[in-house]
């Protein structure tokens, strides 16, 4: 069992004055109040802190050493509090950004050095996974901020919508199609993925082979040169290689959303909402 905040700043006053009734008018308690709340806190130490008589108190030897270690405990939950004001009320301290590989690349790049010039007590960490992945972690306390895609409804997060997107086939811009490999080439861990390739399955594409990979830069690239046709997202291949791939015509879409989220509780911290600011211009 612990000491309450009160009791160990009750024991200093009293330590101070000498005197339990003196100590009590100074903390604006009654003096049974004070007389009490230092008997707790001898039975949470097992040990007697003072000495009673007439003439007031006096600190036994456990209650002199009680008394320098209490005054260190009560500085460090000080500078604990002002650390946690500080940070709550100004731009510094260090968060955590977590998004998809693939979505780094078509915000961060536009975000951090402005961000970052600008605040310079800010220090940043980044995280990458699958956006559900980063969505739990937020949740969990393990992320501050993620950039994620489609992410769930949680009464712990704020969630703002930051742009659309569409996922769908490619293939490169202008080759003939004789010339492209009769593969189809996604990453199999994303949702998007596994409902356009359920969809394809009923089509002319049962038949082409598969090709996978985790990375859809590659994927993009493999696209470029004709490796085969390419479900991917439209901001992964204009930032990878703006204008150089098509849609296939009549393939199926999944329309996603990129969006910003959270902690609630996070919502008044002056850093996070200089972050928030940098983010939302996208």
């Amino acid at each position: 069992m612990l000491a309450s905040h009160n009791e160990i700043i009750y024991f200093l006053e009293v330590a101070a004055t000498e005197n339990i009734s003196k100590a009590a008018t100074r903390l604006g308690i009654t003096q049974p109040t004070l007389t009490q709340s230092i008997k707790k806190l001898e039975q949470t130490l097992g040990h007697e802190l003072l000495i009673r008589s007439k003439s007031g108190v006096q600190l036994t030897r456990a209650g002199k050493l009680f008394l320098k270690e209490s005054r260190q405990l009560i500085e460090q939950w000080e500078n604990l509090k002002k650390s946690i004001n500080q940070e709550n009320d100004e731009i510094r301290g260090q968060y955590t950004i977590g998004c998809h590989p693939s979505v780094s690349l078509y915000t961060l790049p536009y975000i951090l050095p402005n961000l970052l010039r600008n605040s310079p007590h800010l220090d940043l960490k980044i995280e990458h996974a699958l956006s559900r992945i980063i969505t739990d972690e937020v949740i969990s306390y393990n992320i501050d901020i993620g950039i994620v895609i489609n992410p769930i409804k949680h009464p712990d997060l704020i969630i703002r919508k930051l742009k659309n997107d569409n996922v769908t086939l490619f293939k490169s811009k202008g080759m003939p199609e004789s010339k492209i490999n009769k593969i189809l080439i996604s990453d199999p861990d994303l949702m998007q993925s596994q409902t356009i390739m359920s969809k394809l399955r009923k089509t002319e594409y049962i038949d082409y082979k598969r090709l996978y990979t985790s990375s859809l830069e590659t994927a993009t690239k493999l696209c470029l040169e004709g490796c085969g046709y390419a479900i991917l997202p439209s901001l992964v291949t204009e930032e990878v290689c703006s204008g150089q791939l098509e849609k296939v015509k009549n393939a199926p879409v999944f329309k996603d959303e990129l969006c910003l989220i959270y902690r609630v509780e996070n919502k008044n911290s002056k850093a996070l909402q200089e972050i928030v600011k940098h983010i939302t211009k996208l």
